[in-house]
């Protein structure tokens, strides 16, 4: 199979795919031109669990009344999330291994030890886990993607006062990775005595300099991925052993993709992704207004943001009849890698399973109807709290102190000519 073979059939299942763009789906706006966007019902209802959690309008405000929304959906998420949290965190042990016999014992307790050191010390497993449980309360599925990181970093590194010795067992020789960026020579006097009588020692050529060290530290890295971000396919459910499609589409920087290993050849001819704004979901997580802008620094290509694509799809690759699990880098329109894996790299949860199927219930899809209820109860509470506050009076003028009328004070008493009543 041809990379565009591939390519086109990766588009097949991401135009199915569940919270793709380009799938089936409600339409806002004019879809065709500048001011709309196709919109699937999955991401749809992703907003209105996020504008609820945030209690932020709802959209049947009626002006010179009260706009107070009910945080029902929040007070229920953030009363629930304690209480799994301390199930899953308060023994700080993700995972227990069980011996299979009494030899087994020791080596059990060692992975049980490595495990709770990856995942809580490696890894913020704590946040991770909010941010699991968070999602699939609010967002129907939570997703937790695992890889193995050998990102090449730079330390720069400054020596001063190396003899000539010294200064190549750092540098090594010339197929070393260490790169000097800056070196002075200078001559000191030497520091060993000398006897009297005896010709004076050379002075010694020392040297100052800055290099640049690349350093691979390889380790498992351990994230809970934005839900708005995957594309799952419709045939799969809770349980992704057998999904045959699985899409994690992001974006990175230049910079992060040459440091992955990546050549800059190919880097450089990658063109940036789409800007954030079209997507919704991202949008409805920003809390202040700082976070919607959509600006782009430009002048410095490194920083240009790629849109990649992390694929796991089952297809029969190299024709032997037998469709295999395969690990697909694509990034902007162009694949990076393609590797056969044994397993997918994803798990995922449900709050509230619906058999066979992937998507279960949020709080969202239970609690929706009685926040627009509780906020519309309360609504007409205070409306009918201000009319008995602040009712209007009529009032002949000719006959009544104005100034007295349209003083507001307890006990206060209004003057008028002729009968109150």
């Amino acid at each position: 199979m041809t990379d565009d073979e591939l390519l086109a059939l990766i588009a097949r299942h991401e135009a199915a795919a569940l919270g793709s763009p380009i799938a089936a789906g409600a339409t806002v706006g004019n879809a065709s031109g500048s001011g709309g966007k196709d919109l699937t019902t999955l991401e749809l209802d992703r907003f209105n669990s996020l504008e609820m959690y945030f209690a932020r309008p709802l959209g049947n405000e009626v002006e010179n009344s009260s706009t107070v929304v009910m945080p029902e959906l929040r007070d229920t998420v953030e009363w629930i999330v304690p209480q799994l949290m301390r199930i899953f965190v308060a023994a700080r042990t993700p995972c227990v291994f069980d011996p299979e016999n009494e030899q087994d014992l020791e080596q059990a307790q060692l992975e049980t030890e490595g495990v709770r050191h990856v995942f809580m010390v490696q890894n913020d497993g704590f946040t991770i886990t909010e941010e699991f449980i968070r999602d699939a309360l609010l967002l129907r599925n939570g997703y937790i993607k695992t890889y193995w990181d050998d990102t090449v970093k730079t330390v720069d590194e400054s020596y001063t006062g190396l003899t000539e010795e010294e200064l190549t067992e750092l540098v090594g020789d010339d197929e070393s990775d260490v790169q000097v960026l800056r070196q002075r020579e200078y001559q000191a006097p030497n520091p060993v005595p000398q006897p009297q009588g005896t010709p004076p020692i050379p002075p010694l050529t020392l040297f100052d300099v800055r290099i640049r060290r690349p350093t691979r530290k390889g380790r498992v890295v351990v994230e809970c991925l934005p839900p708005e971000e995957t594309r799952v396919s419709p045939h799969s459910s809770v349980n992704l052993e057998r999904c045959p499609y699985f899409c994690h589409e992001t974006t990175k920087r230049r910079t992060d993709l040459l440091q992955e290993g990546f050549e800059r050849e190919v880097v450089e001819q990658l063109t940036p992704g789409r800007p954030r704004w079209l997507n919704l979901d991202a949008l409805a997580r920003d809390v202040v207004t700082d976070q919607l802008t959509t600006e782009r620094p430009e002048g410095d290509r490194s920083m240009d943001e790629i849109e990649v694509r992390d694929v796991t799809i089952r297809v029969d690759y190299d024709d032997d009849g037998v469709a295999e699990l395969r690990q697909v880098l694509v990034a902007g329109g162009k694949i990076l890698s393609n590797e056969e894996i044994d397993e997918i790299p994803i798990c995922a949860c449900v709050p509230k399973l619906m058999p066979h199927r992937h998507t279960g219930l949020s709080m969202y899809d239970e609690l929706a109807d009685i926040q627009v209820i509780k906020s519309q109860l309360m609504r007409e509470s205070l409306n009918s709290l201000r009319l008995a506050n602040a009712g209007r009076v009529a009032a002949d003028w000719r006959n009544v102190n104005m100034t007295d009328l349209l003083t507001v004070r307890a006990g206060g008493v209004v003057r008028t000519n002729g009968n109150p009543a």
